[in-house]
């Protein structure tokens, strides 16, 4: 089935881009003319009887977003505005060997990654109470974006395969372990927790940001720690936690 476009949508939203486009969905970009400002929008379309009465009962279920402007229908299409989201994406900041712009000026890139760890879990918590369907979503590589020190959602909500407790705590998980790059330098307390976004165990992601907070003051000593050491005792560091590794898994 083919998704029918408009130029205009409910005489205010001027489409300017198409974001995405699937079987029964599509994501745009608009501007709503109405307003002085003109300014930027999400448009999720979903086009199908199905997926319109689904996603408007998830949608009916969201409260307190405050990016969430309203739905409507619009020629048998359920239509979903939000807010548009500026800066860069997550995967352009946070990748192998990036080379991370400080947050306060002369921090260690290990304080900029605990920064911004601290920041994703927050926001984690706070769209927790989302329906799944918008939850999961949101922590999409391609739904983040990083502005002013902090994360900023695309809500470009498209139907996804699974979209449950177990998927949003696998889907912050990768995001955690993409910021934090848990190597042989990083302390065990990290690494181990970083582990429990993958644990049946941890149901809640209350009790995992609670845990986080209790964490961080520990990881934050070791880190300073280890770099407190030589250059030579932290090669020796290194190459011990590493020859310790490779033996677990063996």
């Amino acid at each position: 089935m083919e998704m029918t476009i408009f130029p205009v949508i409910k005489a205010k939203y001027k489409v300017t881009q198409i974001l995405g486009l699937r079987k029964d969905y599509a994501t745009l970009s608009a501007v709503n003319i109405m307003e002085r400002e003109r300014g930027e929008y999400i448009l999720n379309v979903y086009e199908s009887d199905a997926l319109s009465r689904r996603y408007a009962a998830i949608y009916d279920e969201l409260l307190h977003c405050p990016d969430f402007i309203e739905i409507f229908l619009s020629d048998n299409a359920l239509i979903a505005v939000f807010k548009a989201s500026y800066g860069k994406p997550i995967d352009d900041v946070f990748y192998k060997g990036a080379n991370l712009p400080a947050v306060e000026k002369g921090e260690a890139a290990w304080e900029t990654r605990l920064h911004y760890a601290e920041a994703l879990m927050h926001l984690a918590l706070t769209i927790s109470d989302f329906p799944l369907e918008i939850s999961c979503a949101a922590l999409l590589s391609e739904n983040l974006y990083i502005d002013n020190n902090t994360f900023q959602v695309r809500y470009a909500v498209s139907p996804l395969a699974a979209a449950d407790k177990r998927e949003f705590r696998y889907l912050l998980g990768d995001q955690m372990f993409k910021i934090l790059l848990p190597a042989v330098s990083a302390p065990k307390l990290l690494g181990a927790f970083l582990e429990k976004f993958y644990s049946e165990e941890a149901d809640s992601i209350t009790k995992l940001y609670s845990e986080w907070r209790e964490l961080l003051p520990e990881i934050t000593n070791a880190y300073k720690e280890f770099f407190a050491k030589t250059l030579l005792a932290r090669g020796i560091a290194v190459i011990t936690n590493t020859l310790k590794r490779e033996r677990r898994k063996k």
